[in-house]
């Protein structure tokens, strides 16, 4: 069966993208308008490098909110400016290496799963309706991905060895993260979490060269903001407040993660009973249960924008939050119990749940396919590779219902 799907799945797959690109589809919602705006943004900046300091949203378009790197690159490339379709389409191809390159990360990393599940699992990014969009509507969330991805894989490959050296690989990871950032800023979240790796393996005149490097690359980036504060106080906003951003996230990992849960279940009960329920587990439920209790004291989010799946639903559904904070404890209890005793795996849980906890508007496009990418390249594989021992087409049933109420939600606006 696995052997079949390695062929048919990802053919299947990328033919429906072309399907969607050609019809235009907008499966996650705003990118065709997100696109309106920034080729203004890009049209300018060609002309007009000095825009980068404004801080008026009217005249680039609302994007002062985001480093411009994206946007400076393809603002040189007059070929793509001279002509819009012909950059959509080159893009669009482009899009397509992103689940490549996550295969070569999951290969570094699972040296023991079948590569036909590797596949299958890269592949899963190609179901993602932000994905899909960001890919038909020349996105910056695909530039940052790229990006992202290139700094795993280079993370991946020195963590195979963990030498002590400054080689080429560290420096590789920094830099392509620092790119990341100045693509996607909350990428500049993931800092913590690599400088904890590194400082365990380093030594302490290495990690030092390897800070002041990082600290070379950020110069770039305190310069943008002291031209232009509103790129980070732009994120700062009221829509919603800190506890309840908390909620939010946990939420919609726990979207992400439901589907990998059920195939443990069904497949490796044994694990399962080891893994979450023993005395630790009980501890995790408890804290979940009592952050979420607490927490909802103080819940708001305003409006109907964004907010997750779940969310949206309690509301439309049952006129309450009530169904939403128990999708909340769910994604704390298993976000909690893949800490694993691991410092860094502690770090890394705590610098998602706390990504978008400035007031903005928090969307499932934040997470995806991002909170996939991070789950099976840096969390500890002993709880990972279990996801991809059975049935992961199951999970393909979960995130293809998810795609086709993306697109009718899209198009209706049912919730």
């Amino acid at each position: 069966m696995i052997k079949k799907s390695f062929f048919f799945v990802p053919f299947f797959l990328i033919c429906s993208l072309f399907i969607s690109f050609f019809l235009e589809l907008d499966s996650a919602g705003g990118s065709q308008k997100d696109f309106i705006s920034s080729w203004k943004y890009i049209s300018d900046l060609n002309h007009d490098l000095s825009i980068l300091n404004t801080q008026e949203e009217d005249l680039i378009g609302g994007y002062s909110l985001h480093f411009p790197l994206h946007y400076l690159i393809i603002s040189r490339l007059n070929f793509f400016l001279e002509n819009q379709d012909f950059f959509l389409r080159t893009f669009f191809l482009i899009s397509l290496f992103i689940p490549v390159v996550f295969y070569k990360c999951l290969v570094l990393k699972f040296e023991n799963i079948e590569k036909e599940k590797l596949v299958l699992l890269a592949c899963l990014i190609y179901l993602f309706p932000s994905y899909r969009s960001s890919a038909i509507w020349g996105n910056v969330h695909i530039t940052g991905l790229f990006f992202l991805l290139f700094s795993f894989f280079y993370y991946l490959k020195w963590n195979q060895n963990k030498e002590n050296s400054l080689n080429i690989n560290i420096l590789l990871q920094v830099i392509f993260l620092a790119l990341a950032a100045y693509t996607r800023q909350y990428y500049v979240l993931l800092f913590p979490f690599f400088f904890i790796k590194y400082l365990k393996f380093l030594s302490i005149k290495n990690f030092l060269y390897l800070s002041f490097f990082t600290f070379l690359l950020s110069l770039p980036g305190i310069y943008l903001l002291t031209i232009n504060n509103y790129l980070f106080t732009g994120l700062v906003q009221d829509r919603t407040n800190f506890f309840s951003s908390i909620l939010v996230t946990s939420s919609i990992m726990a979207f992400y993660l439901i589907p990998f849960i059920i195939i443990l279940f069904f497949s490796n009960i044994d694990f399962v009973k080891k893994k979450f329920f023993n005395k630790k587990s009980i501890l995790y439920l408890f804290i979940s249960i009592a952050i979420v209790l607490l927490f909802s004291n103080f819940f708001l989010y305003k409006d109907n924008i964004g907010g997750g799946i779940f969310l949206r639903s309690s509301r439309h559904i049952f006129n309450n939050e009530i169904f939403f904070y128990f999708t909340s404890i769910i994604g704390l209890f298993f976000l909690l119990s893949m800490i694993n005793n691991k410092i860094e795996n502690f770090c890394l849980i705590l610098l998602l749940l706390l990504s978008f906890s400035t007031g903005i508007y928090i969307f499932h496009k934040y997470f995806e396919p991002m909170f996939l990418i991070i789950l099976f390249c840096l969390f500890d594989k002993e709880i990972t590779q279990n996801f991809l021992k059975n049935k992961i087409l199951l999970v393909y049933v979960y995130f293809i219902v998810y795609l086709f109420v993306a697109i009718i939600q899209s198009k209706y606006h049912l919730i």
